[in-house]
């Protein structure tokens, strides 16, 4: 294929659930087939007329040599195949014709569309003039083929070709009335198939490059695509303008100047309302626009240059503005933004807009402004030029648009010059700011300084003794004098302010000079220490505030008590800013830590060592790994490594390197982790070795979670029980807490982000997870852990009772809604959420299940009554996942009644040998070989039943169902009276329960129709469908 064809971008079309990447002819390349000869086809479609005969008669012959379809029999049964044979017939029953093709056209589906679209083709070719009064509807059958018909390589290239000889041989037709041909065409452009867009985009292209009125046709476009507001139509009408100035391998049609200018008018011409969708047309043609060049390597210059004329000609606020965005545009989406070829006309551009009385400062100038200065100022020939630029800018816009000025600023922070060059020119608005108190100005200079102070020195990986400013101080004084002004009244300004003038403040001196106000930030620092609030906005402005202080002089910070930071770090629930805050106390402080220190610190932060955030377990072993080696450096040898050192690399391996998590875990295996810990305060480490082990439940890489149950498993057996199971206990009432209040979700205040980036950023809080893990772990220990089932046994229940049976309904429900087509999208994400729910407590149900069938004395457990009667009630579920659980928990009370089945039972379980198992399990007493004893009788058909019960409840394919319900009522022919009896009573159980099934049930029922609230109590849809099985199976 040429340049040309391998621009069309390869699509998907499926095809018998098969997906076939195809690639087709364009339009371009299909009119150069075509030629100025109507008579040259391409290879597929060439059709030879004789001198006497028809285009049509000769496709028509073709096509009834060739078998293609009933629909095409139908048809040529339809014409007067036996008149054809002449032009003048042709043109005599030419209406009977059309009426039988357009017909034949729109049959949905039909595999004689490719037939049917060179009949058109052909017919078109033979009536030339007299076929205009039909072209409107023809497009609009091609437009139903293209649309609505098979996707197969041959359909669409049939109706692509079909539409190229249309447009080709009818185009002065369809010039002459281009709005209405344009409206024709709206089906095919705002077409759901990327392919049909594509290829209609360059037919009617071909149509507008030779039209001499194309500014007022692009408004009437645009106006059309507003109209009918259809995403895939605005698209199709993008690709339809670029397609206009498109040329072949990257390049553009000669005309490229003036088919840009008058679309981008024609959309200026359009009334406010419409105006939005214009833009947005305009947008997406720039893309396509750049997508194309950048394959080509080749570059904008045809495009650049119409802007640029237009930007330099243009009188209008409005439109300036808007032509502001669409050039903002154009160098964003260029890979290689150097290659503006004129950078040079840019900067001119920028110097002259700037004074023009037309240029305002609005979303769309901002950012032009910054991304052209960002180009220009790659050549050191205009740095020396930019400050002025920046304060006619200011001096222009101060009084009337001081937030827009700093955004400007703010956006333009990542220019390499902008320190020496660009910073400097705020000086003047800083003056005037102070000596009007513009609050407005001297806020938005303090964030502005903040920011570039973050991005230059961030704050938390700067070394104390460093400080170097990084601007020109000398052009800062009068800000530098306000800054020191306000900090003995800190406490009157937003804590937020505050916070951001104290993290400016020590850049305005230099490392030799003295800086003043030290003591009023200190009591500022205890100020906010102070403050009963504990919010992450307070604990981050804490933390800016001392690290501040850290950095100027860390001294000061001994002159607060570390008591006081420790009960802030409390206050704030040991959030990692305020223990990073609590570690500069640490740092500063020149006294020698001891093993006390270690232990209050250690006790401080257990609460919360068991977090799901990641950074909060990171900050607190930071600190402690700190305190540790303080103390082990004198009583150990050097390079020793602390078990704490080693938790904080844990915490800092990368999440799916799991076997390095493992592996450094292993070092601290029950028993080996003597060796890094210090004897004294041995019970301390354990719990914290413990608590940061199961936090690792949280942490989203599911193979690292079996590897947890090794060093958990070593610690359970190796330390003393009781203690062990205080830590444990602790941990799983509050997972289990978490999850009963829903509160797994926690948003985080993005209030200091370009200070203190990700500081206290979150994890995804997974407690639904933890907990299931936490049951599985204890299924390793479960000799252990029976002895806790007082603890268990509440736990297992209460998801039962208050989770299970309220969402086991819920299920069946969408299991009625899943069928519904017409569900609103709303519901559908509603039952999706509640699908998930119901599979996460089956999912805990079976941890739980699994766990109970590995303990040795099943009847001694807490409550064991009522859990054995969930096992029953699970079995009637028919939930595939949950049934073997249930069984084989049963199975663990060793019934000699039920153990000698407990295969055959197995079997039933499992719908691979359901079948064959059943066969085998005779229980019918008439037989001699009956499998199931008398005396063991009536202990295993009650839980046969129901598993039986379960199996009839089984999601499966309506054949499949009805073998299997066939199968089961067989079975159930040998069953006594009192045990069929039972099976009815388990079918109809919410109506026994409600109404008895006694003498008096009768009577029952009639109070019972006339009781709304007892009628909520029956499940209504579940017997009737027991009832319509029984009678149908009966």
């Amino acid at each position: 294929m040429s340049d040309d064809e391998n621009y069309e971008d390869e699509e998907n079309f499926v095809e018998e659930k098969r997906v076939k990447v195809r690639r087709f002819i364009p339009f371009n390349k299909l009119v150069e087939q075509i030629g100025s000869d109507s008579d040259k086809f391409s290879r597929r479609y060439r059709l030879n007329r004789d001198d006497n005969g028809t285009y049509f008669t000769e496709a028509l012959t073709k096509w009834n040599d060739a078998d293609h379809g009933a629909d095409f029999v139908n048809f040529s049964n339809e014409l007067p195949s036996d008149e054809l044979d002449t032009y003048a017939q042709l043109l005599f029953h030419s209406k009977t014709i059309i009426t039988c093709l357009f017909r034949s056209l729109k049959i949905e589906k039909s595999k004689s569309a490719q037939a049917f679209c060179e009949m058109l083709t052909a017919l078109a070719k033979d009536l030339r003039q007299d076929f205009n009064e039909y072209i409107w509807e023809a497009v609009d059958c091609i437009s139903f083929v293209l649309n609505e018909g098979l996707q197969d390589k041959d359909t669409v290239e049939a109706g692509f070709y079909a539409l190229t000889s249309l447009v080709k041989v009818m185009s002065k037709s369809l010039l002459k009335t281009m709005k209405k041909s344009f409206s024709c065409f709206v089906p095919m452009l705002g077409s759901f198939r990327y392919y049909v867009r594509r290829f209609v985009s360059q037919a009617f292209a071909f149509l507008l490059r030779k039209t001499n009125n194309l500014p007022e046709l692009t408004k009437f476009i645009v106006e059309q695509a507003e109209k009918i507001n259809l995403p895939q139509l605005t698209l199709g009408v993008s690709m339809l303008f670029f397609q206009t100035f498109r040329g072949i391998s990257g390049g553009f049609q000669s005309t490229t100047f003036e088919s840009l200018r008058d679309i981008i008018f024609g959309v200026f011409k359009t009334a406010d309302s419409v105006r939005e969708t214009g833009l947005k047309i305009l947008n997406e043609m720039l893309q396509l626009t750049t997508t194309y060049v950048a394959k080509k390597r080749t570059d904008l210059n045809p495009i650049q240059n119409v802007l640029f004329t237009l930007l330099e000609a243009n009188q209008s606020v409005v439109e300036t503005s808007e032509l502001l965005g669409l050039f903002s545009l154009l160098i964003v989406q260029n890979s290689n933004i150097t290659s503006l070829s004129n950078v040079e006309r840019l900067y001119n551009l920028i110097k002259s807009l700037i004074v023009a009385d037309h240029f305002t400062l609005d979303e769309q100038s901002i950012n032009f402004l910054h991304l052209a200065l960002t180009v220009c100022l790659e050549n050191t020939k205009w740095i020396s030029s930019c400050k002025d630029f920046f304060q006619i800018i200011i001096e222009r816009f101060k009084e009337t648009q001081v937030s827009d000025i700093f955004h400007l600023l703010r956006l333009c922070s990542v220019i390499s010059v902008y320190d020496f060059s660009i910073l400097p020119s705020i000086s003047s608005l800083v003056e005037t700011a102070i000596r009007t108190d513009n609050e407005e100005a001297l806020k938005n200079t303090i964030n502005l300084f903040a920011t570039v102070c973050a991005a230059r020195k961030p704050l938390l990986s700067y070394i104390p003794g460093e400080r170097k400013p990084f601007f020109n101080v000398s052009t800062q004084k009068d800000l530098k004098a306000y800054i020191v002004s306000t900090l003995p009244n800190l406490k009157k300004y937003d804590i937020t302010l505050a916070s951001l003038i104290v993290q400016v403040w020590p850049w305005f001196y230099s490392e030799l000079q003295p800086v003043e106000g030290v003591s009023h930030v200190v009591e500022y620092l205890k100020y906010l220490l102070c403050l009963k609030e504990g919010s992450q906005k307070g604990s981050q402005a804490t933390l800016i505030v001392g690290y501040t202080l850290y950095l100027v002089e860390k001294e000061s910070l001994q002159k607060i008590p570390l008591n006081e930071v420790e009960a802030f770090v409390r206050n704030h629930n040991a959030l990692p800013s305020s223990t990073l805050l609590h570690l500069l106390f640490l740092k500063a402080s020149n006294q020698k830590l001891d093993i006390e220190d270690l232990k209050r610190t250690s006790d401080l932060y257990l609460p919360v060592l068991f977090s799901p955030n990641a950074k909060q377990r990171l900050a607190i072993l930071d600190m402690l790994s700190y305190c540790e080696e303080q103390i082990t450096s004198d009583i150990r040898s050097e390079g020793f490594e602390g078990a704490f050192s080693i938790l904080k690399k844990v915490e800092n391996v990368a999440l799916i390197d799991c076997r390095e998590r493992l592996r450094l875990f292993r070092l601290i295996l029950f028993g080996a982790h003597r060796n890094y810990v210090i004897p004294e305060i041995s019970s301390t480490y354990e719990e914290i070795i413990l608590r940061v082990a199961y936090s690792q439940f949280f942490v989203s890489f599911t193979l690292l979670w079996p590897g947890m149950h090794e060093l958990l498993s070593s610690f359970a057996v190796g330390m003393k029980f009781e203690e062990f199971w205080r830590i444990t206990e602790d941990i799983l009432l509050n997972v289990f807490q978490v999850c009963r209040s829903e509160e797994q979700s926690a948003l985080m205040e993005k209030c200091f982000e370009a200070i203190l980036p990700g500081v206290d950023e979150q994890n995804r809080r997974d407690y639904l997870a933890v907990r299931v893990q936490l049951i599985k772990f204890f299924a390793k220990i479960p000799q252990l852990i029976q002895r806790r089932t007082r603890v268990i046994s509440p736990l297992f229940i209460e998801i039962y009772e208050k989770d299970y049976l309220r969402f086991n309904k819920v299920s069946d429900e969408e299991e009625e809604e899943e069928d519904d087509e017409d569900n609103e999208p709303s519901l559908e994400k509603t039952l999706s959420s509640l699908k998930f729910e119901f599979r996460e407590i089956s999912t805990i149900l079976c941890a739980f299940m699994e766990l109970y069938s590995k303990f040795n004395d099943p009847k001694s457990i807490n409550r064991g009554k009522e859990i054995r009667e969930i096992y029953l009630e699970i079995l009637i579920s028919g939930s595939e996942m949950m049934l073997p659980k249930a069984l084989d928990a049963l199975m663990s009370y060793k019934d000699k009644s039920l153990t000698p089945y407990r295969d055959a039972l197995n079997g039933l379980v499992d719908m691979k040998t359901f079948k064959s198992k059943i066969y085998e399990f005779k229980i019918s007493e008439d037989e001699g070989d009956a499998a199931l004893s008398a005396e063991h009788r009536e202990s295993v058909m009650p839980v046969l039943i129901r598993i039986l019960l379960g199996c009839l409840k089984r999601k499966a394919t309506k054949r499949l169902g009805k073998n299997r319900r066939t199968i089961i009522f067989r079975f159930l022919v040998g069953c006594r009276a009192d045990e069929m009896q039972l099976f009815i009573q388990l079918c109809f159980r919410s109506l026994c329960e409600t109404v008895g099934n006694g003498e008096d049930m009768v009577e029952r029922m009639d109070e019972l129709c006339q009781n709304s609230s007892l009628l909520e109590n029956i499940d209504i849809k579940s017997l009737m469908w027991y009832v319509f099985i029984l009678i149908y199976n009966n």
